[in-house]
């Protein structure tokens, strides 16, 4: 400080000038001093202040991974240790739209059921798992469920590139005199695949079946080859084909399937043909028989009762009998819930029909989709 008489220098502490003797005033001293001090407090405080709405700004607060961070020479020390830039560029962030995935059917629960029926089998098609059973490997006559692997056969062989929908059949006298469930093809009438597969899935006809097994293998012998050979590559442990249509209808004739087995080969069907659900759910339709004696029409009406009513009915076929008894193999599907039930042996038309629905609807019933 200065003497304010002479302007002279006065040393720290000293009370007089030691050139005027003019007396220092104490008072005005401290009040300098502590002025300075208020000064650099103040201006300490507002450089805080500065830095720190400066690393705000750079994005250093609130960050991803919420780092702790201070400012040390220039520069941000962060919880890594690693000394960065006091000024950063901060990126600006892209949100990821999370991925809805696919819902999952899971089942609660094995389900109960009081089936009448011989045999019956209930099975969820996307794992394979039985939800059901009752005597699911017993031997019984098939009837007219053989013709799932007929159907089967004849999507193997379009899918090879073997025949397709648009070939034509002509339908020999062999297969014209099949009886049973048919729709009264004549010798020598031509069709195509795509009606034959109709009346196979729709009216459960017989002389289709010989028709296109013919068509695929040259005789009927060699196509129940192919599908024992078919049931044996699906596991299928209680069968045998003695025919493509189901007519050998008890156990000494050697044609025998179980409930499991067909529910088995339904599977493959629906799983990998799905598209056959467009001839498996037709209701009512015709087709037109067309030959030297004849070109009419001729109506069709679907085996499996199911299809006029039931939500979600993919398929598949009906079967009787008088050995067989009533046989149905339904398929059904709510969202992501994929069922085949069976029943074999059951004791008249309608029974067939009320337990396969009480099945489907306790597996639907009892099954969640995550």
């Amino acid at each position: 400080m200065y003497c304010e008489k002479c302007g002279t220098e006065i040393p720290k502490g000293a009370k007089f000038c030691e050139k005027c003797g003019a007396s220092v005033e104490p008072e005005l001293q401290g009040h300098t001093e502590g002025v300075s001090h208020k000064k650099w407090i103040v201006g300490g405080i507002i450089g805080g202040v500065v830095v720190v709405i400066t690393l705000f700004a750079a994005g250093v607060f609130g960050s991803k991974e919420e780092a702790v961070q201070t400012s040390i020479g220039g520069g941000i020390q962060s919880n890594t240790g690693v000394l960065e830039p006091a000024v950063q560029t901060t990126e600006q962030s892209t949100v990821t739209p999370a991925i809805t995935p696919t819902p999952v059917p899971e089942l609660s629960k094995a389900i109960e059921a009081d089936i009448s029926a011989k045999a019956a089998v209930l099975i969820d098609n996307n794992s394979g798992q039985i939800i059901y059973e009752k005597a699911k490997d017993i031997e019984l006559a098939p009837a007219s469920l053989t013709k799932i692997m007929t159907m089967l056969l004849i999507y193997d062989a379009i899918e090879q590139g073997k025949i397709s929908v648009e070939d034509k059949v002509t339908v020999s006298e062999y297969a014209a005199g099949m009886g049973g469930n048919e729709v009264y093809f004549e010798a020598g009438e031509i069709q195509t695949v795509d009606t034959m597969i109709k009346c196979i899935a729709v009216a459960s006809a017989n002389d289709a079946s010989v028709a296109m097994a013919e068509k695929i293998a040259d005789s009927e012998e060699n196509f129940v080859k192919m599908m024992n050979e078919r049931a044996k590559n699906l596991g299928m442990s209680h069968t045998q084909f003695k025919d493509c249509t189901g007519q050998h209808d008890n156990i000494e004739s050697g044609n025998i399937s179980s409930a499991y087995d067909i529910a088995l080969m339904s599977r493959e069907m629906v799983m990998k043909y799905p598209q056959i659900s467009n001839y498996t759910t037709i209701w009512m339709d015709s087709i037109t028989h067309k030959s030297e004696k004849r070109q009419e029409e001729f109506g069709i009406t679907n085996t499996n009762k199911l299809v006029r009513f039931y939500e979600g009915i993919t398929g598949l076929i009906a079967g009787a009998s008088s050995k067989a008894k009533y046989c149905l193999s339904a398929t059904a599907k709510r969202e992501e819930v994929n069922l085949t039930a069976v029943v074999m042996a059951s004791s008249d038309h309608k029974t067939r029909f009320t337990e396969t629905q009480e099945l489907l609807d306790a597996g639907f019933a009892n099954t969640i989709v995550k």
